[in-house]
């Protein structure tokens, strides 16, 4: 399960972490985890999770001008 973007749903206090633990806690044991997102501190989620990832983009041919692609930018 990919819970995208996650991370920044909690930093902001959109979601209260708590009843994410309490789910993950709940989910079948070979269920995989998937948390993505930047965040600003690590949550108690993330401790649970399978795989926690955060992209930061350090160069990208669209600053050069170069059109984005379809399927891989967007």
């Amino acid at each position: 399960m990919v819970l995208d973007e996650l991370n920044p749903t909690v930093d902001l206090e959109l979601l209260p972490v708590e009843p994410i633990v309490q789910a993950l806690l709940q989910k079948p044991r070979d269920t995989e985890i998937i948390i993505t997102g930047r965040c600003h501190k690590p949550h108690a989620d993330h401790d649970l999770a399978s795989v926690h990832s955060e992209v930061y983009c350090h160069k990208h041919y669209g600053d050069r001008g170069v059109e984005f692609k379809r399927g891989v930018d967007f």
